[in-house]
């Protein structure tokens, strides 16, 4: 392993890593306090740092409710350790549940746990208690320990981030924050649409904590990702848990739907200063400007407006302020703005703005990356497009579609069947650029793999969602 490499590999103060206690897992962003919540647990990872990923730790109590960490050099199963001594009985119908077996209190338990006491000793004095414990077959005592070693569990590890692990954590906190989109669902929805190392992809995704944007980005060395989004500040916490470099940052160009299409388009994008004159009713190079209704070029097209209500759109911020893509709108009439109730300093913000309006606005970070996506698509077009997405997708398709090379596939996902079903009858009645459509639905259900004992998992999904692919061919 070079040093390059194994630098990657250690734990830093501001990367994100995946702590994981038995079956739990937990997306977290180390920062300088480097404390960390499990449950009602506080831990504090100071140990971690500088550490190797997958290094596994022992829980050290310290507080009430506090632990520390030291590197583990053995992990003992709970169960093996407290059963190495101890006898079974051979038959548990003699057993009678009268809740009356266990000799400690609830408060002598939390005594133990708030004094510091380790696990193994607290599960070794959970069955010394019991009455009822000996007699209990051997099947019986490990199915009681495994239940008490995943309440005292004292070992985690510390994780790198995947798209895996976090398709599954997000999934499993609340799986319509991703629109029901698992970790098998993303694996076919990269091989529908054949996912090359060096390709160029548009994808468009909302709802979904930019979990198929991480995933595409992840199988990319030389190509580009375009992320179109309803908004200019997408959700993107699954690509900012991936720890990517800058470079590949860079391969990730996040654009506003209606700024995108316009831009293929030919139309102008207007920003800034300009913005704020057009919708004031005042066009730059304009002679007249009528006096009851005037049109206003929007991302959409062009619309007719009152002018009697006016939408006034903030000054998008420059480079060195803020982030590019923060927005706001706010609405007033000409009355409002005559009225006695503007304070003083909106009064002078006013004509802070009306007197910069001559003056050139920087160019903002989000034009820049908007020019990058065109530059892209525009000449020879994407290697594919993938949509996931809560809006009826119909649209979406018919203004991109176009900038996607023959031969290169459609894949658009969505949590229910009906509005596929209704994607599926329109393209096929309107589009005769689209073949071989189809609808795939995925299954998937985890087994448990021991001696005697091997079963499909009682408790599973219904499903992963649905996914229709088509090719784009030249008609």
């Amino acid at each position: 392993m070079d040093s390059t490499t194994g630098n990657n590999d250690l734990i830093k103060v501001g990367d994100y890593i995946v702590i994981q206690k038995q079956k739990y897992f937990k997306l977290h962003q180390l920062n300088s306090k480097c404390d960390i919540t499990l449950g009602k647990d506080k831990v504090d990872l100071k140990a971690i740092v500088g550490q190797p990923l997958w290094t596994t730790f022992k829980m050290l109590p310290r507080n009430k409710r506090e632990f520390g960490l030291e590197i583990a050099t053995q992990v003992e199963s709970l169960p093996e350790a407290v059963m190495k001594e101890v006898s079974s009985g051979n038959d548990n119908r003699n057993i009678t549940d009268d809740g009356k077996s266990q000799l400690l209190s609830t408060e002598d338990i939390v005594a133990f746990r708030d004094s510091g006491l380790s696990a193994q000793n607290i599960v070794g004095k959970l069955r010394e208690s019991s009455t009822t414990f000996k007699n209990k077959t051997e099947y019986s005592q490990e199915k009681y320990l495994k239940k008490k070693e995943k309440k005292y569990f004292e070992y985690i590890v510390v994780r790198k981030p995947t798209v895996r692990l976090l398709a599954q954590i997000f999934y499993d906190k609340d799986q319509f924050s991703v629109l029901g989109l698992r970790h098998d669902s993303i694996a076919q929805i990269l091989s529908y649409a054949n996912i090359q190392s060096n390709g160029t992809y548009a994808l468009f995704e909302s709802g979904t904590q930019a979990l198929l944007g991480a995933a595409i980005l992840d199988s990319l060395t030389g190509g580009n990702l375009v992320n179109i989004s309803s908004g200019r500040t997408p959700p993107k916490q699954a690509i900012l848990g991936m720890n990517f470099s800058e470079e590949k940052l860079k391969r990730f160009l996040s654009v506003r739907l209606c700024d995108f299409v316009s831009k293929l388009e030919g139309k102008e994008v207007v920003w800034g200063n300009e913005a704020k004159s057009r919708v004031n009713g005042h066009p730059k190079n304009a002679s007249a400007v009528p006096s009851e209704k005037q049109e206003v070029s929007s991302s959409d097209g062009s619309q007719k407006i009152d002018s009697s209500l006016r939408v006034v759109e903030a000054k998008e911020p420059s480079v060195g302020e803020g982030s590019p893509g923060n927005e706001a709108s706010v609405s007033s009439s000409d009355k409002a703005s005559d009225s006695q109730d503007v304070t003083g300093s909106k009064k002078r913000k006013l004509v802070d703005d009306e007197n910069q309006t001559g003056r050139p606005d920087k160019r903002p970070r989000w034009l820049e990356t908007l020019d990058m996506a065109v530059d892209l698509l525009k000449p020879c077009g994407a290697d594919g497009l993938i949509i996931a997405c809560k809006e009826f997708p119909l649209n979406i398709i018919q203004k991109l579609l176009p900038y996607v090379k023959p031969s290169r596939q459609l894949v658009v996902y969505s949590l229910y069947r009906e509005p596929l079903v209704q994607l599926y009858t329109e393209l096929k009645k309107t589009r005769k650029d689209v073949i071989g459509l189809h609808i795939y639905e995925n299954w998937l259900r985890s087994h448990q793999i021991l001696t005697d004992r091997t079963h499909p998992d009682v408790t599973m999904s219904a499903s992963g969602g649905h996914i229709l692919v088509g090719t784009k061919v030249t008609p």
